[in-house]
């Protein structure tokens, strides 16, 4: 991948993978020292919070201790990695430190000015058309504008496209109220989601998350892996509801747990 964003959040996406899959430990430490490499030195700050928020849910679910393990032998790589960046790469230190780029934006290479600038234009434009918005695509258009690059960025670039800003601002500029109504209740439904995997199949509750955190730094939900991983997570979801009816179909909605077993052990005996 040419974006470093995008390399960084495959790679995040990868690690969860790797440590949710069955692979043999030798394999699965390479896959994890690969894919913690990649996400330090791609220097992404939204991916690096994500990973961090995953790992620290893992721990609050207590999820299985394979998964516990790894994921804090990423967290304890990560530090390692980004103190040896550090001693390779002194500026790196500048980059991590908010005080540097909120007095100097020039110190993050012009992407703080990039994210700020489309997002004051979206302030500044969006409210000409709330309801409908301007248009999928159209942001791409105004932020290749020169009088809008002098303006909102002090003549350097703004990021361009529907991956321009978050992904709540560009729904209210694609589509307007109704972009953010339909975006709210999609991120909701998602979670919901995803939080009904957490037993079942928690890579999906920790991807949904890394990709939600991510996307409100640089919105990415129009890539393909992403609708991908949104369908097997409602798939996966749904698949639980359906069982727990049908236990719930023979059992009667009063059944506690414990009273269902009873039942079950005396029809055996």
């Amino acid at each position: 991948m040419a974006e470093p964003d995008w390399a960084g959040l495959a790679a995040a996406i990868g690690l969860v993978l790797a440590t949710g899959s069955h692979a043999r430990e030798k394999i699965l430490s390479w896959q994890v020292l690969l894919f913690s490499t990649v996400v330090v030195v791609t220097g992404v700050r939204a991916v690096w919070i994500a990973v961090l928020v995953a790992a620290a849910l893992s721990l609050g679910l207590r999820d299985s201790k394979r998964l516990r393990r790894v994921l804090m032998a990423v967290v304890g790589l990560g530090a390692l990695g980004t103190l040896l960046l550090f001693a390779v790469e002194p500026s790196l230190v500048e980059r991590l430190n908010p005080l540097t780029f909120l007095n100097d934006s020039s110190a993050d290479q012009g992407a703080l000015n990039s994210r700020l600038g489309v997002l004051q234009l979206i302030q500044d434009r969006g409210f000409d058309r709330p309801i409908l918005g301007h248009g999928a695509g159209s942001l791409g258009y105004e932020t290749a504008l020169e009088g809008n690059r002098d303006r909102y960025a002090g003549g350097g670039e703004l990021n361009a496209g529907r991956g321009s800003s978050n992904l709540f601002a560009t729904s209210f500029w694609d589509l307007g109220l109704i972009g953010i109504g339909i975006t709210g209740s999609l991120v909701v439904g998602w979670l919901t989601a995803a939080w009904g995997c957490r037993r079942r199949s928690p890579v999906l509750l920790y991807c949904s998350i890394i990709l939600l955190i991510d996307f409100q730094a640089n919105n990415g939900f129009r890539l393909g892996f992403v609708w991908v991983l949104l369908a097997l997570t409602y798939f996966v979801a749904g698949t639980r509801v359906v069982e727990k009816s049908h236990l719930m179909s023979h059992t009667g909605f009063s059944d506690s747990p414990t009273l269902v077993l009873e039942r079950r052990k005396a029809e055996l005996e």
